[in-house]
């Protein structure tokens, strides 16, 4: 990634890294590098499913297959929307 000398793996092993430099970091800086992590890492919200009445009477349940698959579009359409990386 660098052609500096002093991250090659032999001077990293024989002599260490450099100490880091402190850096200033202002409270704006810090508080959208929290935001920004928190919207990438957080849980998605978590769903409360029930089954269908029928299944719960041991009924067969029809299934559209087209229904299921257009739902699964939107959601993955809402959940990553066009244009922001994944």
């Amino acid at each position: 990634m660098t052609g500096d000398l002093r991250y090659t793996h032999r001077s990293m092993a024989l002599g260490g890294l450099d100490v880091a430099p402190e850096i200033s970091l202002s409270d704006a800086a810090l508080n959208s590098l929290v935001d920004t992590l928190d919207s990438r890492f957080s849980a998605p919200a978590q769903r409360t499913v029930t089954r269908p009445e029928a299944q719960t009477r041991g009924e067969s349940v029809g299934v559209n297959l087209d229904e299921i698959e257009d739902a699964m579009m939107r959601d993955m359409e809402r959940t990553h929307p066009k244009g922001k990386p994944a």
